[in-house]
């Protein structure tokens, strides 16, 4: 939990809780120890005054809004499981998933670098999905 003073009391839902450590996480790695509400929802990709229920606990994110916050980097996919909301792919795979969760942090090289290696394993293997061979482009 963050050590900063919000105002909110002591019984906050898992998400505010989320919300809080994510802002804290932001302006540490911001180097900027006061960030508006304002700013951190833009941040965030979604509106102040969605950003300002969810914080107050009066409203929580509909599933459109969970997957907008999805894309943060520093929430990723666990604000679907905080939620209490299916994650947007189906997959029992704890490896493709852990793939998944971790996606937005990876660098756009090594995203090329993962994609074209399931692609050489497809080529090698005459996969029937191998797209690639196909002449999709993948990016």
């Amino acid at each position: 939990m963050s050590d900063f003073d919000t105002g909110l009391g002591d019984n906050l839902t898992t998400f505010q809780k989320l919300l809080l450590d994510v802002k804290l996480e932001y302006m540490n790695k911001m180097g900027n120890p006061r960030v508006s509400d304002n700013k951190f929802a833009r941040y965030l990709g979604v509106s102040s005054s969605n950003f300002n229920q969810w914080i107050l606990g009066s409203r929580v994110p509909s599933y459109a809004n969970a997957l907008q916050l999805s894309k943060c980097p520093l929430i990723g996919m666990r604000v679907f499981d905080v939620l209490g909301y299916d994650r947007p792919y189906a997959s029992n795979d704890l490896q493709l998933n852990f793939v998944a969760d971790n996606w937005e942090v990876l660098s756009k090289e090594d995203k090329k670098q993962i994609i074209e290696h399931v692609k050489e394993v497809l080529s090698f293997h005459d996969h029937p999905n191998n797209t690639a061979k196909k002449g999709a482009k993948t990016t």
